[in-house]
């Protein structure tokens, strides 16, 4: 269930995936939408859209975030792209970018991210 009550930040951004799940630094990258809520426990992120949130994608906890960073506009050939590295149990560390829809709304989530650890 979507917790929009305890949100911090609630949008609609672009999540990097990879071909086969993001695992091998050779697979196929490509963005798809998602529905991103942030609350002060977790950063979740949905597919839908924000007035018609669908299935979860994936959660990441607060307290496992590591670093919450700009990417250089070259880096992917994508601007307002931010990467949110945490730890994983399974995984020892992985990181997630997203890309916003403006200069500003990646700031924001920035921000708002790295209030949050």
């Amino acid at each position: 269930m979507v917790d929009r009550a305890h949100s911090i930040k609630i949008g609609s951004l672009w999540k990097r995936t990879g071909s086969n799940g993001g695992r091998s630094f050779f697979a196929k990258r490509n963005y798809r939408p998602r529905v991103f809520i942030l609350t002060h426990q977790t950063l979740c992120f949905y597919s839908g859209n924000v007035n018609n949130v669908g299935s979860s994608k994936g959660r990441i906890d607060i307290l496992a975030v590591r670093a919450v960073e700009f990417v250089d506009d070259n880096a992917f050939g994508l601007p307002h792209t931010f990467q949110v590295t945490h730890a994983s149990k399974k995984h020892g560390f992985q990181t997630v970018y997203v890309t916003a829809t403006d200069k500003t709304e990646c700031a924001e989530w920035i921000a708002k991210l790295r209030k949050g650890k």
